[in-house]
């Protein structure tokens, strides 16, 4: 994939089958990206490192991060599977994050409207919502890099979806 061909559009980056169970009757949770971010797929680990604020660029571009607030289903899954820790778990890297003058964490939001005007009125940020409520023009659906290949939204073994 070329990366110019993402500067003028949102990406949504799906997540593969081994991290998490399959909730089959469950929405898919897709990631979005700024237009202006020229990234076209990320590892796992990248993003996990990107939402950790491990890593805070992509394609050169210091990268801004938003996140559903405490509480929300959707945060719980997204958490659980690319992140890899709870809310409590969080909080507490957060608080160490803080202490010693490490990164801080993403911005946080009440709703996929929210997170996605974020999203689209803030260059080279990256959020993600479900997929139902990922319809706005601004933003196309893609895959991440993952072992052998990419991993779409719309594979059965997508593992990142609401709670049933």
């Amino acid at each position: 994939m070329r990366a110019a061909s993402f500067r003028h559009a949102f990406i949504l980056i799906a997540l593969s089958a081994t991290l998490a169970p399959r909730l089959s009757s469950a929405e898919p949770v897709v990631l979005i990206t700024n237009r202006a971010n020229a990234v076209g797929e990320l590892t796992i680990d990248q993003l996990r490192r990107v939402y950790l604020g491990k890593r805070t660029r992509l394609s050169g571009q210091r990268v801004y991060r938003f996140h559903f607030s405490v509480g929300d289903p959707i945060r719980d899954s997204f958490s659980r599977t690319v992140i890899r820790k709870t809310d409590i778990q969080l909080e507490d890297y957060w608080i160490e994050q803080a202490l010693t003058g490490g990164a801080i964490p993403p911005q946080e939001f009440a709703s996929s409207d929210e997170i996605i005007d974020a999203v689209g009125t803030t260059p080279y940020s990256i959020g993600y919502t479900r997929l139902s409520d990922a319809d706005d023009p601004r933003v196309i659906i893609l895959g991440i890099e993952f072992r052998d290949g990419v991993i779409r939204h719309d594979a059965d073994e997508y593992p990142i979806r609401t709670p049933d």
